[in-house]
């Protein structure tokens, strides 16, 4: 059935006799016009008009999702106290509108719910609420934003634990958490009519706040109940949801020592590729074309088959990158630049590479070894042609494969040999017909000039980079007044999993997770008691006064501030009054020894909140505060402060400063923020 298929209204329809619910859809059967799928696990049965056939996971089929299409689960109740909602899901069209995937309609007119959302700016949602004249609850929580690709499957994963946590974990690494969750078994009231409770996937029932509906592809669906968890933390997946040994979403590969150099001759000879770690096959993304329901094409399974796979290598002077590139045998690579051209316009494979420096690097190679090196500022502005002196490449083109070596000194990159668990950024990408137009390992999308989303490359061993974060940790957490006793039993459970699974490539997820957590307690733990906590801020973000504080959103030690020579440089915090009393505080800033001139120039602003048209109140820096005057922030509310310097007269350079807000009576903590402003200068 073909993706491109009318329009057509779904209904869906299950019994249930048990709390499991779980569909992959693999095992189709017809009843009609109408499609069955079986849960495999427990009794629950779907129907649906239209499905798309082998469009899902491992060959199995998908339902369509978009507007006009409802697929709707009627007559059915959860009552989990523990659960979690897993769905798989694939964007056909870019997010525009808040978009849902899941809604559990307990009761009529929006009094009783459960969303599962997208939101316009790609932030993975979900939001409990109930609103009758008896009780009024609700618990939202929202990641970070996310890269969702239109070329793959993401796996979503929810837990609720009621009266505990809420987690968020997306392709397996834990995104969000709060406390104080809600779950099914929190909705009480019985449901109205005989029509309630029900589901729809892919899209929102009316007054649940959400109208847009999902545009893509949906694969599979659970809901189950999850045991009472007694610790605070959930530090492993499910059986069944374990991630692969390496993450296409967090994409991560060990740089192995060598013992001598390697003989660059695209041969793969030396005894250390016996113990490489090759990384996983390249994504193949396949053509761009949008002509068709504005839908990309997916490129043919040759490619994908070909896909190639790389692997990393170090000593005391060289960094080695080895590639292996397999190719349809209809479609031997083109070969035809030399040293130093265009190799892109070659069959060729790419090797990015960022330090942590101002630059980050690119070397290209055809298949027969001819290559061409580039470097470009982090900022975009800066294309360089670079001649790396002792660089050593090269190509070995066989019937149905070529092979790439690359040796690259670490002193053209200003660096010496890392040191075990240091970490550098890397991709490798491959361009050409033969890899069926452009493929990628990690998952920057078609533009391969993102060094913010390339993935991780750990030299020496993973032990190693994880013990260097959880020392951090630890010495953090013995900052704190006191350590409480659930975070002294978190620390030694990350401790003992980091000894026990730290060097195996499968635990890289959970031991993230792992420490994630523990980073959001030792944040909670640092917050507890505060009144007042100063945050850093989108400046341009809309919210209300009464505005949610995110769970593990730790205090800034600094704002860092840059503009070109002849600007300004604008800046913004938060205040949040955590109590049931005014806070006041006077404002003011010191300039450090030489950085006098910005003393004068530095002007800060309150915001106001406005109220648009239908009610809704955003921020709008209104007021001028002149330093010394007093800033107030209303009980249980956050003020945005804006921060304005002119740089028109100011030489380039560094400068800083303190930032104070001294409070106005005692049971309120003084406030120290780092200013540090960079001139850039202007030809």
């Amino acid at each position: 059935m073909s993706l491109y298929s009318i329009v057509l209204l779904f209904f869906v329809a299950f019994s249930l006799q048990g709390k499991n619910l779980y569909w992959d859809f693999k095992e189709l059967q017809q009843e009609g016009e109408r499609y069955v799928f079986k849960s495999s696990k427990d009794s629950g049965l779907l129907r649906a008009s239209q499905v798309l056939q082998h469009q899902g996971i491992d060959s199995g089929h998908a339902l369509q999702c978009g507007p006009e299409i409802m697929h709707r689960i009627s007559r059915h109740r959860l009552d989990m106290q523990n659960a979690e909602i897993a769905i798989s899901f694939k964007p056909t069209a870019d997010i525009t509108a808040k978009s849902s995937l899941y809604t559990y309609q307990e009761n009529t007119w929006g009094r009783a719910y459960f969303d599962v959302f997208i939101s316009k700016n790609s932030e993975i949602g979900l939001l409990f609420r109930i609103n009758t004249p008896e009780e009024k609850k609700e618990f939202e929580l929202l990641t970070p934003p996310v890269r969702l690709d239109s070329q793959r499957y993401h796996d979503l994963r929810i837990t609720l634990q009621s009266g505990g946590m809420g987690r968020i974990y997306l392709d397996g690494r834990l995104l969000a958490e709060e406390n104080g969750a809600y779950c099914f078994s929190d909705f009480k009231a019985p449901p109205v009519d005989q029509h309630h409770p029900f589901a729809q996937i892919g899209s929102s029932y009316y007054y649940c706040g959400i109208h847009q509906p999902f545009t893509g592809l949906i694969a599979k669906l659970s809901i189950q109940e999850m045991p009472a968890v007694g610790k605070a933390l959930e530090t492993s997946l499910a059986p069944d949801a374990q991630p692969a040994a390496q993450s296409r979403s967090n994409a991560n590969i060990l740089a192995k020592p060598c013992v001598s150099p390697l003989l660059i001759d695209g041969k793969f000879a030396e005894p250390c590729y016996d113990d490489a770690e090759w990384s996983i096959p390249f994504m193949v993304l396949g053509s761009m074309s949008k002509d068709i329901n504005g839908l990309w094409l997916e490129a043919d399974s040759k490619f994908s088959r070909a896909a190639a796979k790389a692997a990393v290598f170090y000593d005391q002077e060289y960094i080695y990158a080895a590639i292996k590139a397999p190719f349809p045998v209809d479609l031997p690579p083109k070969a035809e630049m030399k040293n130093g051209e265009n190799i892109w316009l070659d069959d060729c494979v790419e090797f990015f590479l960022h330090n942590d420096q101002q630059y980050y690097y690119q070397i290209l190679v055809n298949a027969k070894g001819a290559w061409q090196a580039i470097k470009y500022s982090l900022d975009g502005s800066l294309r360089i042609d670079w001649e790396p002196q002792g660089v050593m490449v090269a190509g070995n083109l066989r019937e149905a494969e070529f092979n790439i070596e690359i040796a690259l000194p670490f002193k053209e990159l200003g660096e010496s040999s890392p040191q075990d668990g240091a970490v550098w950024k890397v991709n490798f990408a491959r361009e050409g017909a033969s890899c069926g137009g452009l493929s990628t390992w990690a998952a920057v999308g078609t533009s391969f000039l993102a060094p913010d989303r390339f993935g991780k490359l750990i030299f020496g061993n993973r032990k190693a980079y994880y013990k260097q974060q959880f020392q951090a940790l630890q010495e953090q957490s013995k900052r704190l007044p006191e350590i409480p006793e659930q975070l002294q039993e978190i620390l030694r459970e990350t401790a003992t999993l980091i000894a026990k699974e730290g060097d195996k490539p499968a635990a890289w997820l959970n031991l993230h997770n792992q420490l994630d957590m523990l980073r959001n307690r030792i944040v909670q733990a640092s917050n507890k008691g505060k009144s007042l906590l100063l945050l850093e801020a989108d400046m341009w973000a809309n919210f209300p006064p009464q505005r949610k504080i995110p769970f593990a959103l730790q205090e800034p030690t600094e704002l860092k501030l840059e503009a070109p020579g002849g600007s300004r440089a604008i800046g913004s915090l938060l205040l949040c009054n955590l109590s049931e009393r005014l806070s006041m505080g006077n404002l003011l800033f010191k300039a450090d020894k030489g950085s006098e001139a910005i003393e004068p120039l530095l002007r800060f602003r309150e915001v106001a909140f406005i109220e648009l048209s239908g009610g809704t109140m955003i921020p709008d820096p209104i007021f001028e505060l002149p330093m010394g005057s007093m800033l107030r922030v209303p009980p249980n509310s956050t003020v945005m402060l804006w921060l304005d310097l002119d740089c028109s007269d100011l030489k380039p350079g560094d400068y800083s400063g303190n930032i104070k807000l001294y409070p106005s009576y005692s049971g309120v903590e003084e406030k120290q923020l780092k200013l540090s402003l960079r001139v850039s200068p202007v030809d």
